[in-house]
């Protein structure tokens, strides 16, 4: 039960305009000096941020800190002349490159943005003067050269405008004592007023202390980048302080509770106003020195000018009225031992996910066979009322992907990985990991094979001669495939670090392993593990694909591959009774069909060999994923033709390892083993089971679902419990339904907070059970 603290502390965060009454929105002016590099003019930007954006106060709060970049953005750094040579990057890049962007064939996200798992043990144990300390050790070093001592200095700057941003918080909260009458609220103010004083300069010495620590490094990094920052296995490492303060007495249990119910609530300050005013990523082309936008209600991108550098900048994988901020964290699993690491903070959460019912911050539990079982029952109760969180990850799974890049991971790193963003795998504190890129589109390059490299009459892949047979058809469908992959790495390779001589984030970069080390910041490559990843979308389409040409042209010879594709080219006309003979008749993917399923875990298998062959500029690894998200179903799927399955010209494309819409025909049994057939841990950046139920769905159907996929390899689970009617329902009248809550994918939103397209993406899904 809810203490009226935090009843009404959460009240106030999630009313529009109570938040927006206590946090302004900022424009933070800042002239970087346009002599020096971008990495220091960055951390200029920074801290003049840190300077200057207001200290707000919430009425009854207990932990500090009320910032984010929503309402107040980071300045500009660049001058004219750096956004001069971004905006004409392309013009260095091969003519077929700008070709696949311009035909949707793959996306190009140039710098990442957040999608990173900080070291918040780091700030807890060291504190940031001690990290301070080793940065002006490693200044020392007579052998650095240039670009390493300018890291260092700007993130030496960042960090002591990261104190100095503390302190003004404790001065702030001692001068509102000094006039508060009530001896409580002033006993509150100078209590916050002490925490800062000592946090997160100095290492914490009590569960609050951490607490308050994590909460102003989250608000610090992503001052330095933007949201999106994972906060990887929080149960663990808060967790001795928690059992301290309450076995010597410090903290009551409930006490306990109410601090962390609060800390919890702090991730959604932003939430509303985002709901409201949209994402802003990316950049205007017009005014490209204000970061705005990627995307316009729609789903239509302001900015989709493969020729513009700034268009390179835009995450297309989203659209504008995206809310999630990525905030994820993993609780549950095993320690160092392999014993079950459940413990009292795991529960914490789990009570304050069901309790709160906020959107942010994301948990993910590590599911074992050794997970306790009650634990798990409590969470497959919450799944079944409809939130959406939280999800599950098969531990089993992500170890056996992480172990199959061979002594690239140390065994205690493996054993502790964790999500980032959505359902990304990293390692805390320890890697980067551009795990939300490529997006390769599987039905369109099936099509440019069937049409021997061309498409819509142009030559966008390699050309070949027509196949005979099925597996000659395969073959030069995996011929075109590697050759995009190739394409969009080779691009990457060089695009990287390009960008990454702009845009930089050396606060972020002390925060991960090997930087200060290696005096080279994260996305230089100065991280102990550095991974990028190569999503592909419209898996099932693809599958659905192959087999009705695998029986219709070759194995039945009902038509040949020529007059398919002709029917293909002409979008069905006059052959709507083919299109539903295909439709209904031919085995899908989704139904536990054996000759379907094989081909489903032959192609991703040969998907993620392909993926890995090749490197990123610095030797390390591209990591597969059949990772779709939400948003490249539709616009890549507005860009590609009629496809062999019976889906029209323009219809979105199949979403992340999930069947297409309305091709589960023979229930839960089967499609639990389609799902399964595919090797998920081969395709380890990312790859979800998006299980869709009815609202009649039990926690035991949950529990059977989790503990059947936990038997085979899959990596992660994802429930969205809801009535297609409902549903048809809030998209006519959202006004009585502002509490409907849907899974999107790898997030949870309000229903009627979506836009159009996304919410009947929603309603057009299948039903599991």
């Amino acid at each position: 039960m809810l203490s009226e603290r935090i009843k009404r502390l959460r009240s106030t965060i999630l009313t529009l305009e109570d938040i927006n009454d206590i946090i302004p929105q900022e424009t933070i002016q800042c002239d970087p000096d346009d002599k020096k590099g971008p990495m220091l003019r960055h951390a200029e930007a920074v801290s003049a941020l840190f300077s200057n954006v207001s200290i707000n106060h919430i009425p009854g709060e207990r932990i500090a800190g009320n910032n984010t970049t929503k309402y107040s953005p980071r300045p500009n750094h660049l001058t004219e002349s750096d956004m001069e040579e971004i905006k004409n990057y392309p013009g260095r890049v091969p003519g077929e490159v700008l070709t696949a962007m311009d035909e949707h064939i793959f996306y190009l996200w140039s710098f990442i943005q957040g999608h990173i798992i900080p070291d918040k043990e780091m700030v807890l144990k060291k504190g940031v003067k001690g990290i301070i300390k080793e940065i002006e050790s490693r200044l020392e070093d007579a052998s650095l050269d240039k670009d390493q001592k300018e890291f260092l200095e700007a993130a030496l700057i960042e960090c002591r405008a990261f104190l100095h941003y503390v302190k003004r918080h404790a001065d702030h909260f001692k001068a509102l004592a000094s006039t508060a009458d009530d001896k409580e609220e002033k006993k509150d103010l100078l209590d916050l007023a002490q925490v800062c004083s000592r946090v997160p300069a100095e290492p914490a010495s009590s569960f609050r202390e951490a607490l308050q620590a994590v909460w102003l490094a989250q608000i610090a990094t992503q001052f330095d980048d933007c949201s999106n920052h994972s906060l990887g296995r929080l149960d663990r490492y808060l967790y001795p302080y928690y059992k301290k303060d309450i076995e010597s007495g410090v903290l009551t249990g409930e006490e306990a509770k109410e601090l962390f119910f609060e800390f919890w609530l702090k991730f959604n300050l932003g939430y509303k106003f985002q709901e409201k005013s949209g994402v802003k990523m990316g950049f205007k082309a017009e005014d490209p020195e204000n970061m705005e936008i990627g995307a316009l209600d729609d789903g239509e991108f302001d900015v989709f000018d493969s020729r513009d550098g700034y268009s390179w900048l835009v995450l297309k994988a989203i659209n504008r009225t995206h809310t999630d901020d990525g905030q994820t964290l993993d609780i549950a699993g095993l320690d160092k031992d392999n014993n079950d690491a459940t413990n009292e903070l795991s529960w914490l959460i789990l009570e304050a996910e069901d309790e709160l019912r906020t959107f942010e911050p994301k948990p993910v539990i590590k599911y074992t066979d050794k997970t306790d079982e009650n634990f798990m029952k409590k969470a497959y109760e919450i799944l079944a009322d409809g939130f959406g969180l939280p999800a599950i990850t098969f531990h089993k799974a992500g170890v056996k992907g992480f172990e199959s890049y061979r002594g690239q991971f140390k065994k205690e790193d493996i054993l502790n990985h964790s999500h980032i963003g959505c359902i990304e795998l990293g390692i805390p504190g320890k890697s980067y990991t551009d795990p939300m890129n490529a997006f390769i589109n599987l039905p369109k390059i099936l099509l440019t094979t069937v049409n021997n490299g061309y498409c819509n009459g142009k030559k966008i892949g390699t050309e070949m001669t027509g196949p005979d047979t099925w597996n000659a058809l395969l073959n030069n469908f995996y011929t075109q495939l590697e050759y995009f992959v190739k394409l969009y790495t080779e691009t990457m390779n060089e695009a990287g670090p390009f960008y990454a001589g702009f845009y930089s984030r050396p606060l972020v970069s002390v925060f991960v392993d090997g930087c200060v080390d290696n005096a080279v910041p994260v996305d230089k490559g100065g991280s102990t593990y550095w991974t990028r990843a190569v999503n592909c979308t419209g898996f099932a389409t693809l599958i659905d694909s192959l087999f009705a040409v695998k029986k219709l042209v070759y194995g039945d010879k009902y038509m040949s591959l020529i007059d398919f594709n002709k029917v293909l080219e002409n979008n069905f006309k006059n052959e709507e009774a083919l299109r539903l003979m295909i439709k209904n008749r031919i085995p899908k993917f989704g139904n536990g069909e054996k000759e379907v399923d094989e081909l489903a875990a032959e192609v991703s298998s040969r998907y993620a060999g392909i993926v890995k062959k090749f490197k990123t500029f610095n030797g390390c690894s591209y990591h597969p994923g059949i990772y779709s998200f939400y948003e490249p179903i539709k616009t890549m799927g507005k860009e590609t033709g009629a496809t062999p399955d019976g889906r029209k010209a323009g219809e979105v494309l199949s979403l992340n390892s999930a069947p297409y819409h309305g091709s589960i025909k023979n229930g839960l049994s089967d499609v639990l083993r389609s799902v399964a057939a595919i090797e998920h841990s081969k395709v380890d950046n990312a790859s979800v089971v998006d299980v869709q139920l009815t609202s009649d769905a039990t926690p035991e159907v949950i529990q059977y679902i989790v503990e059947y996929l936990s038997k085979r390899d899959v990596l992660y689970v994802q429930f969205s419990v809801a009535d297609r009617e409902k549903l048809l329902e809030a998209d006519k009248h959202p006004e009585r339904y502002q509490d409907l809550i849907v899974r999107v994918t790898g997030f949870s939103a309000r229903f009627v907070a979506l836009p159009e397209n996304t919410r009947q993406e929603i309603i057009n899904r299948s039903w599991w059970n």
